[in-house]
This record gives structure tokens, sequence and C-alpha cells, in this order.
């Protein structure tokens, strides 16, 4: 093997690899093969990753009605939204979150420099495309 693999520039360790690949795969095994992980140890589980995105909602809403029970329900619609501006000021501007090591939101918050459209154009599909609403 030490032989075989000097002739063509590799490691004994990659000469093995491709022996093993062709005992195990024959000719097929030898094709190029994706060097992407097939798992990655540190991703966490989609429902996980769910489950915190839902904590997080339920987080907010539960800080948002506890202080909306601990400091009075609105009389009206128009009460409440002017609390909820306030409150959301308060939330976003003077309040240390833990996820942010007590660092307020507006603080990682970076108005985009770009200019948008106020209407988008109109979109143009080719004579062979298939348009589907959803």
């Amino acid at each position: 093997m030490a032989r075989l693999c000097r002739r063509f520039g590799i490691s004994r360790k990659t000469g093995y690899k491709w022996l093993r690949r062709f005992e195990a795969s024959r000719e097929e095994g030898l094709l190029d093969q994706s060097c992407r992980p097939r798992h990655s140890l540190a991703q966490i589980a989609r429902a996980v990753e769910e489950a915190i995105l839902q904590v997080r909602t339920e987080r907010f809403h539960r800080t948002l009605k506890a202080e909306i029970i601990t400091n009075g329900v609105s009389r009206d619609l128009l009460e409440g939204q002017v609390y909820f501006d306030r409150w959301h000021h308060v939330y976003n501007l003077q309040r240390p979150h833990e996820a942010l090591h007590l660092a307020i939101p507006a603080s990682r918050y970076h108005e985009n420099p770009r200019d948008f459209p106020e209407a988008l154009s109109p979109t143009e599909y080719g004579l062979d495309d298939i348009v589907r609403k959803v």
C-alpha cells in the first residue's frame, strides 16, 4: 500500500480510505462524495428550535400581560394602544434583556441604508413558466 500511495502522491490514510470505499461499494465507492457532514453535533433538533422560539414569544407576551394586569386594564382600544406604545418604548429602549447580555434591543437595531421603492415593479414570467398562487 505504501508504494501505491507514493506513486499517486497520497497519504496511506487516504489510500486505505479509498480501499475501504472500493471494498464496500466497488466502483461506485470511488465516485466523488460530498464533504458535507451528514449531521452536526452542535445542531439542535428542529423540534427544540421551534420550542425555543415558542418560549421566546410566550415570554414576550407573558411580560406584556403581567405588566398590563399590574398597571390596570384599559377602558377602550385607544387607551390600550397608548399604554402599549409606552410599554413598547420601555421594553425596547430602556429595559435591559438577559438574552442580549443586559443590552437594550434598540442597541442592536441598525436601520437599513438602502432606499426601498414605494411600489414593486410587476414580476415578469417567461412563456414556459408556470405561475401558481398559493
